[in-house]
């Protein structure tokens, strides 16, 4: 077995922000991977479920998300200043933007039914 070596963490998929769905049936979390080209991180949403994992997201940017209920996720992307949220539909796989915040989204949290938190930059 030989030592791991700096360049090893390359290759590392780093995992946080685990939510499950409402109901348990599921969960969403962020994969973040080196981007050594550009010095930086790839950010993206995955989902588990039915013991298999799979993308949501192939941007490098998004690392939020909101669950809306069991069928739906709300993820914040940030594009030229702003943040675009898109809703993505687990069962036909559809995104569509829902609205767009005039500002860097980094942190939100469901108050109530209609009401949202949000943390910006």
């Amino acid at each position: 077995m030989s030592k791991i070596q700096l360049r090893d963490f390359l290759n590392y998929r780093f995992l946080s922000g685990v939510k499950a769905s409402p109901d348990g049936g599921r969960a969403a979390f962020v994969v973040t991977v080196c981007d050594e080209e550009h010095n930086s991180y790839r950010h993206d949403i995955w989902l588990y479920d039915n013991g298999a994992c799979r993308p949501v997201t192939d941007s490098g940017k998004c690392d939020a998300f909101l669950w809306e209920d069991d069928g739906h996720l709300l993820l914040p992307c940030p594009v030229n200043g702003e943040t675009v949220w898109k809703r993505w539909d687990l069962a036909d796989g559809s995104m569509v933007e829902t609205f767009t915040l005039p500002f860097f989204v980094k942190g939100m949290q469901r108050m109530d039914a209609d009401r949202w938190f949000f943390t910006a930059r």
